[in-house]
């Protein structure tokens, strides 16, 4: 028979948690608590590890509905030990879980949780959300890979930097492959390589490498973390609206995932907990996730900076 437990709820993880610290981690998958990415479907109760161990709950989502309304039920992903029995809650919920049942902090919330031999372990295709993979604590990757600080030009002396465009020869001269550790889609086309100019390749190549750690080197996590979705990098255009060089133009941009992170969307798959924003962060790309609400532009990183400073 599953264990069901009935109480109070309340959110937590994702970079707007600021009752976690900020190296917070987690007591069931790696990373940070303020590393989660808020819009999948994770959970965090009191777990009885000797009916259900750490490695059986790592392997399970488990059904959370509001009592209310029995028929409505989401499968979460068991990411943390909590909430500390003085809060008088029973579970924690992602931001996204909450607000796929329609919850307030304090409301009362069901979850069930199967033992070991009541139902097949759920693989993670099965889970509702994109995983909730964390962040692992910055600049230095388990292998090694260390993210370095970089000082990227101001956009408006992007092409003093990176070099003339239309000028006779500068693609040839500055362009550059980089090869991918893992294989990305553009659209239906496989691709093993982005065009970059060759004064960011190195750091694209740390930033490839140190995500591709953090993934386990598994074609499959890159593929659930949507990672394998790429939008394009070089196109010789200005920028949207604009007369001004788009920095595609100059090879010092690229962009990921378009469908699920859409430009001028505040609701996007991407946050700053992602591990590949993340990484790019590290190597200081600006990541258009973090712009204005006018220009909030979620899939994309450039290797120029917006301002100074």
């Amino acid at each position: 028979m599953p264990i069901t437990i009935e109480g109070k709820c309340s959110w937590f993880g994702g970079p707007n948690d600021k009752g976690v610290g900020p190296m917070e981690g987690l007591a069931l998958i790696p990373g940070l608590a303020r590393g989660l990415d808020p819009a999948s479907f994770y959970i965090a109760c009191r777990w009885n590890y000797r009916q259900t161990s750490k490695a059986y709950l790592k392997s399970i989502t488990v059904d959370v509905c509001d009592p209310r309304r029995p028929d409505k039920i989401i499968k979460c992903r068991p990411v943390d030990w909590g909430p500390n029995k003085r809060t008088g809650r029973v579970a924690d919920l992602s931001p996204g879980a909450i607000n796929a049942l329609g919850l307030d902090t304090n409301d009362i919330v069901r979850v069930v949780i199967p033992l070991p031999g009541d139902a097949a372990e759920a693989p993670p295709k099965q889970v509702a959300a994109p995983l909730p993979l964390a962040a692992p604590s910055p600049i230095i990757a388990s292998a090694g890979t260390e993210l370095i600080k970089q000082t990227w030009p101001l956009q408006r002396d992007a092409i003093s930097y990176y070099g003339n465009p239309y000028a006779k020869g500068w693609m040839a001269a500055n362009l550059v492959e980089v090869e991918t550790p893992w294989l990305l889609h553009m659209g239906h086309t496989p691709m093993n390589h982005i065009q970059i100019h060759k004064r960011c390749a190195d750091s694209l190549k740390r930033v490839l490498a140190w995500t591709w750690e953090q993934a386990g080197k598994s074609q499959d996590k890159i593929v659930a973390l949507h990672f394998d979705r790429y939008s394009g990098s070089y196109n010789l255009r200005p920028m949207r609206g604009g007369q001004a060089m788009s920095m595609h133009g100059l090879g010092a941009a690229i962009d990921w995932d378009d469908e699920e992170n859409q430009q001028h969307s505040q609701h996007h798959l991407f946050t700053t907990g992602t591990p590949l924003i993340h990484a790019f962060m590290g190597e200081a790309w600006e990541w258009g996730g973090l712009w204005s609400p006018a220009s909030i532009d979620a899939m994309h990183v450039q290797s120029a900076r917006v301002h100074g400073g």
